[in-house]
């Protein structure tokens, strides 16, 4: 397997001078294994991420003080966006990309514990495991 670039502080030091990072970096690099982890996650969310790219989604984790609880929470998140795409693609919907990106929102909202965003995200999934007429998924999250 190749070896996974590390993003240092010159690359996000590229990003803040394109006024792209507007947080404060915490870590000059990443550990490798962290790395895997985040490219793991990726391959799960990209479809509905918010970020362009990796590079964009690794740097993130470089502006957290505590960036292994951070890669947790959003493993979380991955695993849950991904039970949810497979219940999409069951359901035989062919969703655009901003609802994908408003739908992982949802998921981002209701990891912080909020309850609104989390009934919202229960009752797509109950839509979406019991048949849903004709009502696309932007349907849905309104």
């Amino acid at each position: 397997m190749a070896k996974k670039k590390q993003i240092v502080s010159s690359d996000l030091a590229k990003l803040a001078k394109e006024g792209k990072l507007k947080r404060v970096i915490q870590h000059e690099s990443l550990p490798p294994e962290l790395l895997e982890r985040i490219g793991a996650i990726w391959k799960l969310i990209r479809d509905g991420c918010y970020e362009p790219n990796i590079e964009r989604f690794e740097a993130g984790f470089l502006c957290d003080a505590h960036p292994e609880k951070e890669v947790a929470i959003w493993e979380g998140i991955a695993k849950r966006y991904s039970t949810i795409r497979e219940l999409v693609s069951e359901a035989g919907l062919t969703p655009s990309r901003d609802e994908l990106v408003k739908l992982q929102g949802l998921i981002v909202a209701a990891s912080t514990g909020a309850t609104k965003p989390r009934g919202k995200l229960l009752d797509i999934i109950s839509a979406l495991r019991d048949g849903m007429g004709e009502k696309s998924l932007g349907e849905l999250m309104r």
